[in-house]
């Protein structure tokens, strides 16, 4: 297989590598936005509860244990989709390293061709393939001998 063609593999591998990241970032966002967003109804119903508490002392009455109760049920049920949410969120962050340290390691991995072998140059020891048609070191500029 020729350089080129490895490397053009490697270039669609990349892209298509960089196309599943962008996927699972949105997906990621998605998720923080509803951890966010129950969050914030958490936040809503602790005031419902000091709002009640505090109407409750205004008009020095016992505030009503019942609507409490319901509001501490809304605050759990909150809490659980919250937790599952933070769950799936550990899930993508696991599939996210795996995916990254996948492609560090495409990535890191040397391109060897079948028919290219390495030459050097005597003057500077800069490497070359056998497959460039150049006659003199791209480093150096001294004739390349053998060519």
């Amino acid at each position: 297989m020729s350089f080129l063609k490895k490397l053009g593999e490697t270039v669609k591998d990349t892209a298509s590598s960089v196309s599943a990241k962008s996927i699972d970032l949105m997906e990621t966002g998605k998720l923080k936005m509803k951890k966010s967003q129950l969050e914030g109804g958490v936040k809503d119903k602790k005031i419902e509860i000091g709002e009640l508490v505090y109407q409750a002392h205004k008009q020095e009455v016992t505030p009503d244990e019942f609507a409490l109760n319901g509001i501490f049920e809304e605050i759990k049920e909150l809490e659980n989709q919250i937790s599952v949410v933070e769950e799936k969120l550990r899930k993508e962050g696991a599939q996210a390293e795996e995916i990254e340290e996948a492609s560090q390691s495409e990535v890191e991995a040397p391109v060897e061709a079948d028919d290219v072998t390495k030459v050097f140059c005597a003057y500077c020891g800069q490497e070359s393939s056998s497959e460039s048609e150049a006659r003199f070191c791209t480093n150096c500029g001294k004739p390349i001998s053998g060519r």
